[in-house]
């Protein structure tokens, strides 16, 4: 197992939040407080479906049945910890959304910013 911020997950990857770090300068308090609102809370399961070009933002995360919307910089707070996939097994893969509006999982999407409205880019909803 390994610890790395949420930022440097790849897509389809599974993993725990192990922490979400305190920020350095004040002035990000207020958005350290709302990940940990919206439920980025140590021992919760995640998986990033996906990344937004160019420059891989937003991230979208999945916690939970709801989609998060994350830019680089406020994934970084959040530390997470990967289970080592064992030798000849492949990783799962991200479900992928469907026409539908559901996950290969079945589960419906949703996709929202941590600091409300539209996510960076102007698509999806709130």
């Amino acid at each position: 197992m390994s610890i790395l911020p949420l930022s440097s997950l790849p897509t389809g990857t599974e993993a725990t939040v192990a922490e979400v770090i305190a920020p350095a300068h004040a002035q990000d308090d207020e958005l350290v407080l709302r990940l940990i609102e919206i439920g980025f809370l140590p021992g919760e399961r995640l998986r990033v479906i996906a990344r937004g070009q160019p420059g891989d933002e937003p991230i979208a995360v999945r916690l939970g049945h709801t989609t998060f919307a994350l830019r680089r910089f406020e994934a970084a707070f959040i530390q997470v910890e990967t289970a080592a996939v064992p030798l000849g097994q492949p990783a799962k893969r991200a479900g992928a959304a469907t026409a539908n509006g559901r996950d290969a999982d079945g589960l419906p999407g949703r996709v929202t910013s941590p600091l409300g409205g539209r996510p960076p880019g102007g698509r999806g909803s709130t």
